[in-house]
């Protein structure tokens, strides 16, 4: 959208969607307790699982100041995000197992009022738990959310937040259960809520790079990580 545009629609307010922010509010909120519960966190300080923990207990207040801040930025102008899409693809490491290496793809249009987002992850233990019982297999999680949320940009930068609801393949090791001398590996299906923040910067007119903060709470291997990724602005169709 031009400056004209944006001069011509400043002082149309338009409705802010409450339910993705109080939803991300309140994953904000559970994440914080989830870190703080982990088993990783009752390890030595010198351990690089507990420090990595520890360091990333300041993410959930990093995304609750990014949708305050976009919430308050967005509230009586138009957003110039709106009919935008892009799609990034990312890699880097979470609190999953340990410490597991991610990489993943995602795809973001926002329109008039609400960011949706699709992304696809892979996660596979990277540094195993002082405790783990089991080195003969790597534990893997493959998933798929679909997320809600709201942004704001500029011409050459963005900054947005979204959560939703997703579906979790969870593959891990565990004792056979007729034999607890002998282990298996078994696989596990789970609905997971999915959260993302990024920030991305575009080096030329659709070619950018961007910094994620992600995660996703579930019932089998909830985890908060951090990703670096390449950012593809799409052309209108």
């Amino acid at each position: 959208m031009d400056n004209s545009e944006g001069v011509f629609f400043a002082l149309a307010p338009r409705p802010l969607p409450l339910a993705p922010r109080l939803l991300w509010i309140t994953f904000a909120t559970e994440t914080a307790k989830i870190l703080n519960s982990l088993p990783i966190c009752d390890v030595q300080p010198r351990s690089t699982g507990a420090n990595f923990s520890q360091r990333m207990r300041i993410v959930p207040l990093i995304l609750l100041f990014t949708t305050v801040i976009t919430s308050l930025s967005a509230q009586y102008t138009v957003n110039p995000l709106t009919d935008k899409r892009w799609m990034s693809v990312s890699g880097g490491a979470n609190t999953a197992d340990n410490i597991s290496w991610q990489a993943g793809v995602s795809y973001a249009f926002h329109g008039e009022t609400l960011l949706t987002q699709m992304r696809v992850m892979y996660s596979q233990e990277l540094i195993e738990a002082p405790d783990d019982s089991c080195f003969a297999y790597k534990n893997r999680i493959a998933e798929f959310g679909i997320m809600w949320g709201d942004g704001w940009g500029g011409r050459h930068w963005y900054v947005s937040g979204a959560i939703g609801m997703g579906v979790n393949v969870r593959m891990y090791c565990d004792e056979k259960p007729q034999d607890k001398e002998s282990f298996e590996y078994f696989a596990a299906t789970t609905i997971g809520v999915p959260a993302q923040a990024e920030v991305g910067v575009l080096v030329s007119e659709s070619v950018g790079i961007n910094l994620s903060v992600l995660g996703n709470w579930n019932f089998r291997q909830p985890y908060i990580g951090a990703h670096l990724g390449v950012v593809y602005r799409l052309k209108k169709s």
